[in-house]
């Protein structure tokens, strides 16, 4: 998974990606819960999936605008965008 995190490029080799305040995540943000979302990778018809999942209750994230609310899962495609984090602190990610 590639992505861009604000104004840095990161790729990710894990096939679990975590974002919150826990200090293990993969990115790592203020104000939000201890693990505010996941993005997984699934195997599907022999080829790669990216899933996002919101998953805390402290903080917020979005998907090309969308809320995404706590307990479900969105599946990322190329050049989709990412916002997480709380009021006055978030982080911006863009796939591709």
């Amino acid at each position: 998974m590639h992505c861009f995190l604000q104004n840095q490029s990161m790729t990710a080799y894990t096939p679990t990606f975590l974002i919150g305040s826990n200090k293990n995540a993969n990115v790592v943000t203020k104000d939000v819960s201890a693990v505010l979302c996941s993005i997984r990778l699934n195997e599907c018809e022999g080829s790669s999936i990216a899933v996002l999942e919101s998953k805390g209750s402290k903080g917020y994230v979005y998907a090309n605008g969308r809320v995404i609310k706590t307990g479900t899962n969105y599946v990322l495609r190329s050049r989709d965008e990412v916002l997480f984090g709380s009021l006055g602190n978030h982080a911006y990610v863009s796939f591709f």
